[in-house]
């Protein structure tokens, strides 16, 4: 039996940052339309590479966010220097 079968080994985790989920409903006009842009692009790079089952989940996705009844919901707090927006 060697020596090394009998030391422990330790690990010291902490957790530095997390990420926390804002959701689309949160975000101001200027940041929906920033990423519906971004997704309709990365659907239309599927699109054009014939991945088309890929590219209709995220067209889908975007259309979610406007049938949920979104669309209005920011519109009249679109005020960047209040609290409430």
């Amino acid at each position: 039996m060697s020596e090394e079968a009998g030391s422990e080994v330790s690990f010291l985790m902490c957790l530095v940052d997390i990420d926390k989920a804002v959701y689309f409903y949160q975000l101001t006009a200027a940041k929906k339309l920033e990423r519906v842009m971004t997704l309709k692009n990365t659907a239309g790079d599927f699109f054009k590479a014939g991945n088309f089952k890929k590219a209709a989940k995220i067209y889908q996705k975007i259309n979610g966010y406007y049938n949920f009844g979104d669309v209005d919901n920011n519109n009249a707090k679109e005020d960047e220097t209040s609290e409430e927006f």
